[in-house]
């Protein structure tokens, strides 16, 4: 499918591996004919007024989500040449320390010259 393989090739990019990025490019260029070759298809078959219809709505709506999953390829695909890996923290890595280590702090450290105020 087409958004697979668009989603496939930003995580490889957001990776750094290149390579496997082009591999997928491949892949997505062969979904895209794929896509436009079965389109072609099932509008010779429609014959009534609200089958195209719904067709042309189920095309507009995923040439909206494509949209969207394409800029965020061609974002992926500048921070790639920019030189940018994202990297997924692990799920060992802790965010925050653990409850007994945090400060038991809830307010900012009043500042020189500020006042309490009556609650």
């Amino acid at each position: 499918m087409v958004t697979d393989a668009i989603a496939q090739q930003r995580t490889a990019l957001q990776a750094g591996r290149k390579l496997a990025a082009k591999a997928y490019g491949t892949a997505l260029n062969e979904a895209a004919r794929t896509y436009i070759a079965t389109l072609r298809a099932v509008r010779r078959k429609v014959t009534s007024e609200i089958e195209v219809e719904r067709l042309e709505a189920q095309r507009r709506a995923f040439a909206n989500l494509l949209r969207v999953e394409l800029a965020a390829l061609a974002t992926a695909r500048l921070s790639s040449e920019a030189g940018l890996v994202f990297k997924t923290p692990a799920a060992s890595d802790k965010s925050l320390p653990a409850q007994s280590e945090r400060s038991t702090r809830t307010h900012p450290p009043k500042s020189i010259g500020q006042h309490a105020r009556a609650a």
